[in-house]
């Protein structure tokens, strides 16, 4: 039963079924679900606590970027966006920590893919059906036409994975969703959606090199989807697309934007402008002319985000603060990589599919957030959660098990975000 509220959280969080189906919006899906699995959390601690069979070393990581943020805080230039948003990110914690604490087998696994499918299933269909904009597609208020492109994008390795299920239901909802997002990614004309897509194509091959055999798969299976793909363009895309480095569009026209955030974070370089607080501090400091001026006029007189999640936390948390961000991306990268080579090494091509799968929509998320707001979204907290359930795996195999002994370390009962516990 608690893994369904997590699940169910997930689904929310991420599939958005309150905005598809707009009844169900006064429901607050999102509390219910999240308050039951908060509640659970908090009452099973102790025996969740016991019996956790690795140190995630992305807890400590995650730890530190949230306490900066804390010490921040207090020189925000928004303290009200600043708190806001940081209760977005708490409700993206109990997700994590639901996920970290009942999710530790491949079996888990394939929940919380099938969950995954499912959302975007949902997302794609209720895109083409109920699109927000008549020019470009959206969902409700929380994805508007690039970040739905993001997450759709970021989902495609997901939907490979299950193409090649043996469950023949599986394998046909993921071809639906398959084509579904495909046309959907092609309704929100989103320049970076189609650089991702592009991308998405070359990592379904890359990571299905290593036989001959599968290499051939993956690149008929990118060539399929890439003929269905231009029977979907349109000539409205299509000129949109043509404007991705052209001078003047909104693509050049945010380095206008990221050059102003190196300029906040060099006037702020400690502290920053205070998290969530970048649009109010743009703002401020373009009405008082702290800005020079530029050739596109808009962004002389336009509050603006950031368009990319680097310079946000720069921004906002100053030098430290992406510091700490950046060494959070590289243990998870780090770690994700180190369990793939892992099962690698022990042949278990079936467990290096689903680290496949995690590792790409990692890729993914983070290559587009070069372009959007998306630091600390549930995908992220997601797809950290999967990286730590493949450490247990291994943690647990038989192989490890006859492996030289090694000095190990054993996390105490206590919060998310424990210490090794000390000998004695």
């Amino acid at each position: 039963m608690p893994k369904l509220f997590i699940l169910g959280l997930l689904y929310i969080n991420i599939g958005r079924p309150q905005d598809v189906l707009t009844f169900l919006k006064p429901l607050s899906l999102g509390y219910i679900f999240g308050g039951l699995t908060l509640a659970y959390l908090l009452l099973k601690k102790k025996e969740l606590d016991q019996g956790l069979e690795v140190q995630a070393e992305e807890n400590k990581a995650i730890f530190r970027v949230l306490l900066w943020i804390l010490i921040s805080a207090p020189f925000s230039m928004h303290l009200g966006h600043t708190v806001g948003t940081m209760t977005v990110i708490l409700k993206n914690l109990v997700l994590y920590g639901g996920l970290y604490y009942c999710f530790k087998t491949e079996e888990d696994f394939e929940l919380v893919s099938r969950t995954l499918l499912f959302s975007i299933l949902t997302l794609s269909l209720g895109g083409l059906f109920i699109g927000e904009s008549s020019e470009r597609s959206s969902v409700g208020t929380f994805y508007d036409p690039n970040d739905l492109a993001l997450v759709l994008t970021s989902c495609i390795p997901f939907i490979m994975y299950h193409l090649r299920d043996r469950n023949i239901v599986l394998k046909i909802i993921a071809l639906i969703t398959a084509l579904a997002t495909l046309m959907q990614i092609v309704l929100t004309q989103s320049r970076m959606g189609f650089l991702l897509l592009v991308l998405a194509s070359l990592l379904t091959i890359l990571q299905n090199r290593s036989s001959l055999l599968g290499l051939l798969k993956g690149v008929f299976i990118t060539g399929v989807f890439a003929v269905f793909f231009m029977g979907m363009v349109t000539p409205a895309y299509l000129e949109r697309i043509q404007t991705i480095f052209m001078k003047g569009s909104t693509g050049s026209g945010r380095t206008y934007i990221w050059k102003r955030a190196v300029e906040m974070a060099n006037a702020n370089p400690v502290f920053g402008v205070g998290f969530g607080a970048f649009p109010s501090a743009y703002g401020r400091l373009l009405a008082d002319g702290r800005f020079s001026k530029v050739d596109d006029h808009k962004y002389n007189v336009a509050w603006k985000v950031s368009h990319n999640s680097y310079l946000k936390v720069l921004a906002e948390t100053g030098y430290i603060g992406l510091f700490l961000y950046l060494l959070l991306l590289k243990k998870v990268v780090m770690n994700m990589r180190s369990v793939k080579a892992w099962f690698r090494e022990q042949g278990d091509w079936n467990a290096i599919q689903k680290v496949n799968a995690v590792e790409g929509a990692l890729y993914l998320l983070l290559v587009g957030s070069f372009f959007l707001d998306q630091e600390f979204n549930s995908f992220f907290f997601t797809l950290v959660s999967l990286g730590i359930l493949f450490q247990r795996v291994r943690a647990v195999s038989p192989a490890t098990a006859q492996a030289p002994a090694v000095e190990t370390t054993m996390l105490q009962p206590g919060a998310l975000f424990n210490e090794p516990a000390k000998s004695t």
